[in-house]
């Protein structure tokens, strides 16, 4: 379940991440649903397959472009053809430290989008860009890799 939130730091600490996208504004995710949002936002569902592309390692060095562009033509030809530019909020494993950065959203609001390979071309950031994780949709409910 996907929650609007007021408070993006907040919702991080509790969630472990949020996003912040337009014309949504910031949004984290719940596995439970409504009732564990406590009041701390509103609950909204958002139907697509999407994969969230970083800009930054998790080391805060940034991914080269010729990588983000890459990456973004790879989702494309997935069917992910709608990219828009976004913004990504988490804490980092171990550290706990958080981490922001500008995040590429592909995704697909028709939801034909080969979901198998969604999952793989997340693996192959992971893996390429030094990621804690990487964030991918199925019909609007988030995954990580």
């Amino acid at each position: 379940m996907k929650v609007k939130v007021d408070d993006p730091f907040e919702a991080t600490a509790k969630y472990g991440g949020c996003t912040g996208e337009y014309p949504i504004a910031w949004w984290s995710s719940t596995n439970s649903g409504i009732e564990s949002n406590n009041g701390q936002g509103q609950p909204f569902e958002d139907l697509r397959n999407a994969l969230y592309i970083p800009t930054l390692q998790k080391d805060g060095q940034p991914v080269p472009k010729e990588v983000i562009d890459g990456f973004i033509a790879d989702a494309k030809n997935l069917g992910l053809n709608c990219v828009n530019i976004a913004m990504g909020m988490w804490e980092l494993t171990g550290s706990g430290r958080v981490q922001i950065e500008k995040i590429w959203i592909a995704s697909d609001l028709a939801l034909s989008a080969d979901k198998d390979a969604i999952r793989c071309l997340a693996i192959n950031i992971k893996s390429r860009v030094n990621q804690d994780g990487v964030t991918y949709e199925i019909g609007g409910t988030l995954y990580f890799v």
